[in-house]
């Protein structure tokens, strides 16, 4: 008998331990379910043991990450076994998603194929009420269209904004907010607007990046910082353009993004050039071209470097090396069918045959150049068009048509002017900077508030183990009192204080739970201590006198 109750003491105290560990260590577990995979080897290693779902979840990142990694094969590989996977088990969503990371990759190695495939996702996605792929789809439909049809990706981002505001698809409204404001910068050159909808961007990314950072959200976060930075160049505020550009390059960095290292150098010796610091402008640009030309799909930023050390190099005098820079970059917007990139370069092209006093050849380019640019609504090849048309007529000395062309210049320009307000521009930053500071203290305190929550739980734990260790103590002596000198009342008294413990330390522990039941309404609280104490009433009883049986066995003479 006295063996058996032995035992049950100890089973008794053992399911008192697991249930105190389960509930001071419960957080740990959960946070513990899923391992890091932030890196493309842990990844893969993983994907041979994952779940299905979770093998086409990191199919999906793998694909991700190969792809800001600037590798095309592997991003295209791990995209299509997301895709089959997903498609052979008939997982219409999860298909949904790995189809729009393919559209991802698509949109810089192969835009021919993101309309048709922007189709069939938002079709599968209508058919299947899976709003978010709905709002994916119409975003990707927007990217492809801006740079062909203005007025079609304007309508696609809008209803990718709407529907993911609707829904709260944060990251796609970030996404949406993003790519609108690099509609009205680069297409309608309307700063203000661009700068509002970046700023806008920009205040989710800040809550995404600290709540839920991924790698593809920390690259399209940079860039952002990359257009904010062309924003402010063209305004020609080149310490502010200095630091989002710094900011995209450590941000790539971290990433391991050679695109965007490659793009951020360029863009930092562009600031360099227009500060009239040459020498350092044209060590950035060496460093953005060794970055880019291990690159696939790296064509297009090649041409465009070219295309600044010809504009450099005729501005130190070197005209046969600027020409041939300049011819290079021709070359290469030409094979890509690049106008935009064509269009600039004709400017560029005229200003160094103007230096070299070729005026003809030079009013040929320009005019050319202005055509296109009106063409394709690009107003700083305008401005720029009448400008040097206005130079060369000076010196040729006729000066009424160098007027003319003045006047043309000075309009141009002053349309652009109209349209963007620098000090509304200002307003814009300033109030995100406010509201950025706001957030950033509420956060703050709502961290403090966390950690004094986390030293109260683990004073309180500590408080809990040093509780059922002294009762434990308090269990033992009383079992081995019998051996000792200790009179019956004062074991009964220890008896009655050990139990009387245990109970108030049940409650204790079970105190939140308790508080989340009855909504912290005294009465309630009441009742289910009361109904807690008499279910443990017929344990009491038996354990007691059980307990005192043992004592009082062990204290008889024999």
């Amino acid at each position: 008998m006295k063996n058996l109750f032995l035992r049950n003491f100890k089973i008794t105290f053992l399911v008192i331990i697991y249930i105190i560990i389960l509930e001071l260590s419960g957080i740990q577990l959960l946070a513990s379910e899923f391992p890091n995979v932030s890196n493309t080897d842990s990844l893969i290693r993983i994907s041979t043991t994952a779940n299905l779902n979770k093998k086409i979840a990191i199919y999906e990142e793998l694909a991700i990450n190969f792809y800001i990694l600037g590798n095309s094969d592997s991003s295209y590989h791990f995209a299509m076994q997301a895709i089959r996977l997903a498609k052979d088990n008939s997982l219409i969503q999860q298909q949904i998603d790995a189809m729009n990371v393919l559209n991802q990759i698509n949109s810089f190695y192969n835009s021919n194929e993101m309309k048709s495939l922007a189709e069939k996702t938002l079709m599968l996605s209508l058919d299947n009420n899976y709003e978010k792929g709905v709002a994916v789809s119409y975003f990707m439909l927007g990217d492809y269209y801006s740079l062909i049809d203005s007025s079609k990706a304007l309508i696609n981002l809008e209803k990718a904004l709407n529907i993911s505001q609707q829904k709260g698809f944060r990251f796609i409204s970030a996404l949406s907010k993003q790519k609108i404001g690099d509609f009205y910068l680069f297409s309608l050159k309307n700063y203000n607007y661009a700068i509002k909808y970046f700023f806008e961007a920009r205040k989710i990314y800040d809550t995404l990046l600290l709540d839920s950072s991924t790698q593809i959200i920390a690259y399209n976060y940079g860039e952002l910082l990359n257009s904010m930075g062309i924003l402010f160049k063209m305004q020609d505020n080149y310490s502010e353009a200095a630091k989002y550009y710094e900011e995209y390059l450590q941000l790539s960095s971290k990433l391991g993004d050679h695109w965007g290292i490659g793009i951020s150098l360029n863009n930092i010796g562009i600031i360099f050039d227009r500060e009239g610091k040459s020498n350092q402008a044209i060590e950035y640009y060496q460093k953005a071209m060794d970055e880019l030309k291990p690159l696939s799909g790296n064509e297009s930023a090649i041409a465009s470097i070219y295309h600044n050390l010809g504009n450099i190099n005729s501005f130190l005098g070197n005209y046969k090396l600027a020409n041939y820079y300049l011819d290079t970059a021709m070359a290469l917007f030409h094979l890509l069918e690049n106008k935009g990139g064509e269009t600039r370069l004709l400017i560029s092209k005229a200003e160094n045959l103007i230096k070299l006093k070729k005026y003809k050849i030079a009013e040929q380019y320009l005019k050319q150049g202005l055509n296109q640019g009106i063409e394709v609504n690009d107003f700083e090849v305008i401005i720029s068009a009448y400008y040097n048309l206005s130079d060369i007529e000076e010196k040729r000395g006729n000066l009424k048509k160098s007027l003319d062309y003045y006047k043309q210049y000075v309009k141009s320009k002053d349309s652009i002017n109209n349209i963007n307000n620098q000090e509304e521009i200002g307003m814009v930053k300033e109030r995100y900077e406010l509201e950025r500071k706001i957030e950033q203290d509420k956060r703050a305190e709502m961290e403090a508030q966390t950690l004094e929550q986390e030293r109260i739980q683990k004073r309180d734990s500590l408080q809990y183990m040093g509780i059922f260790i002294f009762l434990i103590v308090l269990f033992v002596v009383i079992i081995v009192s019998g051996r000792l000198k200790i009179s019956i009342r004062r074991v009964e008294s220890m008896i009655f204080i050990a139990f009387l413990l245990a109970f108030e330390s049940i409650l204790m522990l079970f105190d939140n739970e308790i508080s989340n039941l009855t909504n912290n309404i005294p009465l309630y609280s009441l009742l289910v201590s009361v109904a807690i104490s008499i279910s443990l009433t017929p344990l009491d009883t038996y354990l007691e006198t059980k307990l005192r049986h043992l004592v009082v066995k062990k204290e008889m003479p024999e």
